[in-house]
């Protein structure tokens, strides 16, 4: 499966999940900002850091997917984007039909957010699903260590309500748990979890471990100290 950075101007927004999902569907790994950053987090956190972040996934990303409305108009945002990935394959699509077309745009250097350049590490955040309501807080602390977080719980939401099939979800799970630089571990290990750990580990990933103790904190622990659901403990040597 290929990764493919969505290109969206905001007044698409709306329509996020129906990408995120039409990609899915093609056999492609959405990396969309607007599931994986909410809206900016809700202004908690600089948005030149989200920036920078999102501009390294751009550069991570196998391809540019580039989703407009039937009157095209390229945005700032959108035209960084292309100017970012002038080296990749790039896709267009129409909206909201997802209707390919063949367009051919040279994107001028753009000003826009080239302060945010710097280059970050691309975290995959391994979560238990009884930590799913701390989601945003995880990407937040990510962002704040100065890393590019990739969130299964904010890129598919909740299996994104199933309008993609689960197999395909796993799927590009995995394959984005192989491309990440590093895997950072939250919470309890759940099954999920320990096969993710499994992929990085056999990518010979470098694996990091937290304990969540409320929204406010989140410190790194030794694998020593990682707790283990269910009957799950007897994997520690795994660690």
């Amino acid at each position: 499966m290929e990764v493919v950075f969505c290109s969206i101007p905001r007044d698409l927004f709306y329509l996020r999940g129906a990408i995120s999902i039409f990609l899915l569907k093609n056999d492609m790994v959405p990396l969309n900002p607007y599931m994986n950053f909410d809206y900016n987090l809700f202004n908690q956190i600089d948005k030149r850091v989200i920036r920078a972040a999102n501009n390294n996934l751009v550069r991570f990303a196998d391809k540019l997917a580039v989703f407009l409305k039937d009157s095209p108009e390229i945005t700032d945002g959108v035209n960084l984007e292309i100017a970012l990935a002038r080296d990749k394959p790039t896709d267009f699509y129409i909206a909201p039909n997802f209707r390919k077309q063949d367009m051919v745009i040279v994107a001028p250097v753009s000003h826009y957010g080239t302060e945010c350049n710097k280059e970050m590490p691309v975290v995959y955040t391994a979560i238990s699903k009884h930590l799913f309501y701390y989601r945003a807080i995880i990407s937040k602390f990510v962002l704040e260590q100065g890393c590019a977080p990739l969130n299964p719980f904010m890129l598919f939401d909740y299996f994104i309500l199933d309008g993609a099939e689960r197999k395909s979800i796993y799927a590009a799970n995995n394959k984005i748990v192989e491309r990440s630089h590093e895997l950072w571990i939250f919470g309890q290990v759940s099954d999920g979890v320990l096969d993710e750990i499994r992929i990085a580990k056999k990518k010979n990933k470098p694996v990091r471990y937290f304990d969540v103790i409320n929204s406010a904190e989140i410190k790194e622990i030794p694998k020593e100290e990682v707790k283990f659901e269910e009957d799950l403990v007897k994997f520690a040597h795994e660690l």
